[in-house]
């Protein structure tokens, strides 16, 4: 890990190039940034064969997040999310003590730190250090479960180099997931 650290600072010193448009100070990069709040409500039924009732999860997330501006090429990102049932819980959220009861809806109540992390970007080069969404291609493999209420994200080091003939070099070393089944259900 000592080594690809000291490969990532330094092809980040050789490609760096000034960014246009960034704040002049750290604190005008902070005062600068935007926030956004975003609520998503969900309603999911399964009918599943061989369980004797249906399962109906009514779910809303309420999304937090800041994102700074720009200074000499490092950005900061924080997001919340919180996970609330809204009426009954007829539904087997892998940590309600429905198993057995309902089939499995996995949108289990809770407040998580969905992101946060450090950027350093210029034209052609980005490097995020933190918990972080990775989506790469179609997310078949590696990809953050946008469906669910509860997203799928990754503590990691990313490097992403852009610019090269229509081609996109990425290399992330991940650390940890923090999986949809919320943050008191890690063994799920």
């Amino acid at each position: 890990m000592k080594n690809l650290m000291t490969f990532c600072v330094l092809f980040l010193f050789v490609f760096s190039v000034s960014t246009a448009g960034a704040a002049d100070s750290f604190s005008e990069a902070m005062t600068s940034g935007s926030a956004h709040v975003i609520f998503r409500y969900r309603l999911e039924n399964v009918d599943q064969d061989k369980m004797s009732k249906d399962a109906t999860a009514s779910t809303l997330k309420t999304r937090i997040n800041f994102k700074s501006d720009s200074f000499n090429g490092f950005s900061v990102f924080a997001e919340m999310d919180d996970v609330s049932n809204i009426g009954d819980d007829d539904f087997n959220s892998l940590a309600n003590g429905k198993a057995g009861q309902y089939p499995v809806i996995a949108d289990p109540d809770g407040t998580n730190l969905n992101q946060f992390y450090f950027d350093y970007k210029t034209d052609n080069v980005l490097f995020r250090l933190g918990r972080q969404r990775i989506l790469l291609d179609n997310q078949r493999y590696v990809g953050g479960v946008g469906w669910r209420q509860n997203e799928q994200t990754y503590d990691a080091a990313k490097f992403v180099l852009t610019g090269l003939a229509n081609n996109v070099i990425t290399y992330a070393y991940i650390d940890n997931v923090s999986r949809i089944f919320g943050p008191d259900n890690s063994s799920v």
